[in-house]
């Protein structure tokens, strides 16, 4: 579908058909993130190359914290987010002509 062809969608429509295409991407970037991590001669393309490197990052163990912490309410922060989900209208039916 073309840039164009989603203007013409009412928003609901193109924000769920965007969803649908970066769902498709994310897994076709963990296969590809699979591959060139299993087998470094395929981390050179033509316009591009893909450079791996370890990283280190702290994370707290929440489950390791003592109880008296997870109760006291001074420790957390609440936020609120809006969120959008989607919900697809179910296919409308062919009638046989």
């Amino acid at each position: 579908m073309s840039i164009e062809a989603l203007d013409e969608l009412p928003p609901a429509d193109e924000l769920a058909l965007i969803r649908d295409e970066m769902r498709r991407l994310k897994i076709r970037e963990a296969v590809l993130r699979r591959l060139v991590l299993d087998d470094p001669s395929l981390r050179a393309g033509h316009a591009a190359r893909v450079i791996v490197q370890e990283q280190n990052r702290r994370e707290i163990n929440i489950a390791a914290l003592p109880p008296e912490i997870i109760r006291d309410s001074r420790y957390w922060t609440m936020r609120e987010t809006e969120m959008l989900f989607i919900e697809c209208a179910p296919a409308a039916a062919v009638s046989p002509a």
